[in-house]
C-alpha cells in the first residue's frame, strides 16, 4: 500500500471572547482596521452585559425591598388589629359580656394560629421547590 496524499490540519481555539493576537494581525493584513472593530464590538457587547446585569440586579433589589415593606405592613396591621381585639375584649368584660369577650378572643386566636401555621407551610413548601430545582 503506497502513501499518496499526506494532509495536515491546524485547529485554532480561543476561550473567551477575544480572538488570538495572532488572528487579530491576520484581520489586520486582510483589512486594515478590522482588528480594531473587532476590539471596540467587544468592548461595546460587554458595556451591554454590565448594563443588562446591573438592570437585573436593582430590579431583584426593588423586588426584595416590595416584599419587606409588604411584611411591615403586615405586621403593623396585625398588631393594630390585636390591640382592638383586646380593647374590643376589655369593653365586652367590663359590661358584664364575659361570654362574649370569651368568644371574641377564642375566634381571633384560632384565626391567627391557622393564618400563621398556614404561611409556615406555605413557606417550607416553597423552601422544599426551590430544593428540588
Amino acid at each position: 500500500m503506497k502513501i499518496t496524499k499526506i494532509i495536515a490540519e491546524k485547529t485554532n481555539m480561543n476561550i473567551g471572547a477575544l480572538p488570538d493576537l495572532n488572528l487579530l494581525k491576520e484581520y489586520e493584513l486582510i483589512q486594515p482596521g478590522l482588528g480594531d472593530r473587532y476590539l471596540s464590538m467587544f468592548e461595546m457587547e460587554a458595556k451591554q452585559r454590565h448594563v443588562l446585569n446591573e438592570k437585573i440586579c436593582s430590579g431583584e433589589l426593588e423586588i426584595v425591598n416590595q416584599r419587606i415593606r409588604n411584611f411591615k405592613r403586615g405586621q403593623t396591621f396585625a398588631f393594630i388589629s390585636i390591640v382592638l381585639v383586646v380593647v374590643l375584649c376589655a369593653v365586652a368584660l367590663y359590661s358584664g359580656y364575659s361570654t362574649v369577650a370569651r368568644d371574641i378572643a377564642v375566634v381571633v386566636i384560632v384565626a391567627l394560629a391557622s393564618v400563621f401555621m398556614g404561611n409556615g407551610l406555605k413557606e417550607r413548601r416553597s423552601v422544599a421547590g426551590s430544593k428540588e430545582n
